[in-house]
């Protein structure tokens, strides 16, 4: 009941006004020339008390099985709603969610309007966990609904949130290593992908995480 009177909540004020939230900048005394100051400011976005900047945000989000242990899904949709409502106009975002299958928001990556960040909401919403934990199949869906934007790369973001190794279908250091690789070669744009884990610490998990973020221009974070 909580959740969905803040979800209808959230719903009516994103209607009633799209206000951006990006950070002030120097406005230009006439017209010509804003367009270009603006898009040297990329957007800052707050996802579990990490700032990202970009201009293009793709969340990629682990429902495993393992996400319904100690509310971290509850955690990440909780997160990704604030995200969501913050987005400026402006920005653009996608969601993926990965398990033994795969789930998009959208097929390819919309601006952050009033009406999209509402049907993203309730997107997010619905998510279960559920099922083994395919990290580089979620990963490389969300890189390629990326390539669909005309963002600059380096304004592109892909953020990766999960609680455990690979484990689609086999399982152990192999498989972790082979999940690199997969990611690293369907990279070829070299997007910057951030990582963020959640789970229960163990060593097999957190080496793919780290090595994620190190090998493709990205930073490492374990959250709460």
């Amino acid at each position: 009941m909580i959740r969905a009177a803040f979800l209808i909540g959230a719903s009516f004020l994103l209607m009633a006004a799209d206000t951006p939230l990006r950070r002030p900048l120097d406005l230009p005394s006439g017209g010509s020339g804003a367009k270009e100051d603006s898009e040297d400011f990329p957007e800052t976005i707050e996802f579990f008390g990490g700032e990202y900047e970009g201009d293009a945000f793709m969340f990629v989000i682990d429902v495993s099985g393992s996400m319904a242990s100690s509310g971290r899904l509850e955690s990440a949709q909780d997160e990704l709603t604030h995200t969501l409502m913050n987005l400026s106009g402006e920005a653009e975002f996608g969601i993926v969610s990965f398990s033994h299958n795969l789930n998009e928001f959208s097929t390819a990556m919309v601006k952050a309007t009033a009406p999209h960040k509402v049907a993203g909401l309730a997107w997010v919403m619905g998510l279960e966990p559920i099922g083994g934990t395919c990290i580089d199949l979620g990963t490389i869906h969300g890189l390629n609904i990326l390539t669909t934007t005309l963002v600059p790369v380096a304004s592109r973001k892909l953020i990766l949130l999960g609680d455990g190794a690979q484990g689609c279908g086999i399982f152990g250091p192999e498989a972790n290593e082979q999940a690199l690789d997969n990611i690293m070669s369907a990279n070829w744009e070299r997007i910057s992908i951030d990582t963020l884990f959640i789970g229960e610490i163990y060593e097999s998990a957190l080496w793919l995480f780290e090595n994620i973020a190190e090998h493709n221009n990205g930073e490492f974070r374990l959250v709460n």
